[in-house]
């Protein structure tokens, strides 16, 4: 989720307190936001940890050996 997400999100919640948006709106848009969260999507970020090897040194599960 990114800030400018998290910048709609509050406009919504501002938006149906003072009654230009209904609450099914901003639940909806809620429910969005935690399907996005849910699944996350590919990016260009880096990513740290360990990657899965398989002897004798390769990535692929079906190319492993004894």
């Amino acid at each position: 989720m990114t800030a400018e997400d998290l910048q709609s999100l509050a406009r919504m919640e501002e938006l149906t307190k003072i009654g230009l948006a209904s609450t099914a709106d901003l639940n909806l848009k809620l429910a969005a936001a935690a399907r996005d969260l849910a699944e996350p999507t590919a990016s260009n970020e880096a990513v740290s940890g360990y990657a899965a090897v398989y002897y004798p040194g390769t990535p692929q599960p079906g190319n492993a050996q004894r």
